[in-house]
């Protein structure tokens, strides 16, 4: 039984932190909702991750962007 609620609570928590490491693009760390890719020399934006609410590109070579670069990154509020 209590190995039972000891899975319960592993995917409850898993899905209460948003991003799984899994999920993470190369290059970047993930914590929660967080996702930081800073000083990575990436030149486009990383796949998106529909959960996040914070991306960190700063200090990457983002020359400039195109008009979707952000599509499905629909839950960021901080960029």
């Amino acid at each position: 039984m209590s190995t039972c609620k000891t899975v319960v609570l592993a995917v409850i928590f898993a899905l209460y932190t948003g991003i799984s490491r899994g999920q993470c693009p190369a290059k970047c760390n993930c914590n929660g909702t967080v996702v930081i890719c800073r000083g990575e020399q990436l030149s486009t934006i990383p796949l998106p991750l529909p959960d996040a609410t914070s991306l960190d590109l700063s200090n990457n070579m983002l020359a400039s962007l195109p008009e979707d670069a952000f599509k499905g990154w629909q839950m960021i509020t901080k960029l």
